[in-house]
């Protein structure tokens, strides 16, 4: 065998370097998507000592929603206190996990086949597999790195029956493993796919005295239940959303399987990877998908069971790839059909093929030198998979693009359209948000947001009924919403429709009094109206609520000019300018009270 396989501490310290050569340009990435949500937006990681409160509460709870995960809020929290708001220390934590991921790979694989080529393979292609970005590059995935890294540990330990110790420590790690994400729960079955297959390798002899005891699996069992338990309470007691996946179980099973089918696909052809994908649910059993996946899927059971006795090798990798899916098949209903994050640790059994495969060409005969060929061959993989890695990075490295790589792979989705309209909103592009948010609305027509960010594009191209009709529409769809009905009011005011606007907005007030834009808007309609009491009343209303709204003190400033209170007008324009210096309107207003009361 080569001498490249000789040390072990060589082939680590391959996997590293490729692994920073192939990650280093995700490291002046942004923050993106949830990562606003979980990191920039999350106070509670603001905190050393908010630690404590972390394991009882949700992962984001200024939202809420149904995910108990305290490790992966812990390590921003740490990443935090070492970072704050560098989105390159993120990055590099991401980076480090998986590196680590790959090296406990390789040494699970070579515990376990006792030579180094496959496990070193398989590890390699774990790490520059370009379905591995979406967990690595994209700060939010931590969960599936963290999970990964202590599941992989706790097998590792298992390993070993006869040390109490190392059964402890892996229970330890089965826990942390559980509050880094939930899909951990199948850690014993993993572990018992793991011991069947050291069983087949070592052979009879070191049966009894490596496996571990019952007791073993009954605490693991425990632990799984309590967690359970732990995770239903505190989830539920933060009034947590629940998934959102409106399918039958029936359909959700059937889809399972061509959900399955187009995993295989992503692994064998990792071209067009995107952050959300459509599956449209299957609903008839002998649809032509279900067929297809019915033949490959009985295929590759009977290849598993026959290859138990020749290959175990064979085996256990397609019982650690379905295994490690179980968790993601939707039979329990999650929030999307599919995810390529869900693939990082089913990943690890599927490439292990790929490794066995590796080794085959490689390496016919133990005393013979490698094949050319086959080095080649790998090598020319490896940098594929590498190169189409690297680009993928670059997707992740703003909003923006990631919205557009997945709006031009997944068209028919309707939230990459949404987003990638917001951002077009911000950037003052309107055509183009105009563009993306029809297209969110042709897909999902009953989204109030997608209807209400329509029109503050229309309004931006001075398309006003056509923005009164889009904010009609949000209304009609959430008529009980105060922040809806207050929009339709001051684009009724912009369309000159003041007594509608009057209306509108006097319910939004009805419906929740402290909102202090409401008042705003309707004080600046009833001083289009000459109303100019009412309008100081409801200014007033407005600053009661919020002293430091800078529109509404330049307004009653406004009032005050068209009632000759000069003076007070000037003071309300110097406040507004206190606040906001930029403030042009104020600086126009100042003058021209000036330009009143001395009667230039």
């Amino acid at each position: 065998m080569s001498k490249i396989f000789s040390s072990n501490i060589s082939l680590v310290a391959i996997l590293v370097i490729i692994g920073f050569a192939v990650y280093g340009n995700s490291l002046g990435n942004s923050f993106v998507w949830d990562d606003e949500l979980l990191v920039t937006g999350n106070l509670s990681i603001r905190s050393l000592s908010n630690i404590p409160d972390l394991f009882s509460t949700d992962l984001a709870p200024e939202v809420g929603g149904n995910f108990f995960r305290p490790l992966q809020a812990i390590s921003y929290t740490i990443d935090y206190a070492c970072w704050e708001l560098n989105p390159f220390g993120y990055h590099l934590t991401g980076i480090l996990i998986h590196l680590a991921n790959s090296i406990l790979v390789f040494y699970l694989l070579l515990a376990l086949i006792k030579r180094p080529a496959v496990p070193f393979f398989t590890a390699l292609l774990f790490l520059v597999h370009p379905v591995q970005t979406e967990s690595v590059a994209y700060i939010a995935g931590r969960a599936d790195l963290l999970a990964a890294l202590f599941i992989l540990l706790a097998v590792i330990f298992s390993l070993d029956g006869r040390k109490i110790f190392h059964l402890f420590i892996s229970m330890v790690f089965f826990l942390l493993a559980l509050s880094a994400k939930e899909a951990a729960i199948i850690l014993p079955l993993l572990i018992i796919v793991s011991q069947i297959m050291r069983r087949k390798i070592s052979g009879p002899a070191d049966n009894d005295k490596l496996s571990p005891s019952g007791w073993y699996y009954a605490i693991l069992i425990l632990v799984a239940l309590i967690y359970a338990a732990v995770r239903y309470v505190i989830i539920r007691a933060g009034a947590a959303s629940v998934s959102s996946n409106p399918y039958s179980f029936y359909e959700r099973f059937l889809t399972g399987s061509e959900v399955i089918l187009l995993y295989l696909k992503i692994f064998i052809f990792p071209i067009h990877l995107r952050m959300e994908r459509v599956v449209f649910p299957v609903t008839a059993l002998f649809s032509p998908v279900v067929m297809i996946a019915s033949v490959i899927l009985s295929g590759i059971a009977i290849g598993a069971v026959r290859a138990y006795r020749r290959s175990p090798i064979i085996f256990f990798g397609i019982a650690w790839f379905f295994v490690a899916l179980l968790p993601y098949m939707n039979w329990f209903p999650l929030n999307a059909e599919m995810a390529e994050h869900w693939l990082y640790l089913p990943s690890i059994g599927f490439l292990l093929l790929f490794g066995l495969f590796s080794e085959k060409i490689i390496i016919r005969d133990v005393a013979a030198q490698p094949s050319r060929f086959g080095l080649f061959l790998l090598a020319a993989v490896i940098v594929s998979l590498s190169a189409l890695t690297i680009r993928r990075n670059l997707d992740w490295r703003e909003n923006k693009t990631i919205y557009l790589a997945t709006a031009r792979y997944s068209p028919e989705s309707p939230r990459a359209h949404y987003n990638l309209g917001n951002i077009y909103l911000s950037e003052g592009q309107f055509n183009d948000a105009v563009r993306e948010f029809t297209e969110s609305i042709r897909i999902k027509d009953w989204d109030p947001k997608s209807h209400s960010n329509l029109g503050k594009a229309l309004l931006g191209l001075n398309r006003i009924p056509e923005a009164v009709r889009e904010f009609e529409v949000t209304v009609a769809l959430e008529p009980e919403s105060p922040t809806g009905l207050i929009k339709l009011g001051a684009v009724y005011g912009i369309a000159g429709r003041l007594d509608e606007s009057v209306r509108v907005l006097l319910k939004a007030i009805a419906l929740d009094p402290g909102q202090p834009d409401a008042y705003n808007n309707l004080g600046s309609v009833y001083t289009r109206l000459e109303r100019y009491d009412e309008a100081e009343r409801t200014y007033r209303v407005a600053l009661r609520l919020n002293p430091r709204m800078v529109e509404a003190i330049f307004n009653l400033g406004v009032v005050y000019y068209y009632q000759g209170r000069f003076d007070e007008a000037e003071k309300r324009m110097e406040k507004a300018l206190q606040l906001d210096p930029n403030f042009t309107r104020a600086q126009i207003w100042r003058k021209k009270i000036d330009i009143k009361r001395n009667g230039i």
